[in-house]
């Protein structure tokens, strides 16, 4: 129970930390009744804001999709493998955003190179909000991927070989492992 206190105590103060600065703004310019208040309330604004949110949310689903797959492959490595896996996983986070996005653009953008080898293949729309969300997603799902990898390690193997005699892996995976990855 306490636990659980913390924990929402913790995502209280990170949103607080997170929103405070934006929300201020917002309220002194709706208070001042400036011209910045005008753009704010405006229909644009409220368009962006919401593609904002819609391209924010789209990445950090796909992240968290595309980091537990990544963490539970990772997982079932051992030795020198492991250790590349692990590589792996951390080199997204090495590598710049801007410079992850202009090389996806060159594989994947409408003159990039896929799309001169094979122009029938289908790819997303770099330029698009569902563009931009796969490509924060490639980017951030290490955030994801790193902690359920640590968690999966920490889990007790015999349990879950145990678990696998009663249900199918899929099944364990969805009813077990990740109700057990929840605190990492």
């Amino acid at each position: 129970m306490k636990r659980s206190v913390l924990a929402w105590a913790v995502l209280a103060l990170v949103l607080l930390c997170a929103l405070a600065p934006t929300l201020a703004l917002v309220g002194e310019a709706f208070e001042r009744g400036d011209e910045v208040g005008g753009v704010l309330a405006s229909a644009r604004t409220r368009t962006l804001l919401l593609r904002s949110l819609g391209v924010a949310g789209g990445a950090a689903g796909l992240a968290l999709v595309l980091g537990l797959l990544a963490a539970r492959s990772s997982a079932r490595l051992a030795g020198w493998r492991a250790a590349l896996g692990e590589a792996a996983l951390v080199l997204p986070l090495c590598v710049p955003t801007l410079v992850t996005t202009l090389g996806w653009r060159a594989l994947l953008g409408r003159n990039g190179a896929l799309a001169r080898m094979a122009p029938e293949f289908p790819r997303p729309d770099l330029y698009t909000p569902a563009g931009a969300a796969i490509l924060l997603a490639f980017s951030l799902f290490p955030c994801v991927a790193l902690p359920a990898l640590a968690g999966l390690r920490a889990l007790d193997g015999g349990a879950l070989a145990a678990a696998r005699l009663a249900a199918g892996p899929t099944r364990v995976f969805w009813r077990i492992e990740l109700a057990l990855l929840a605190p990492y």
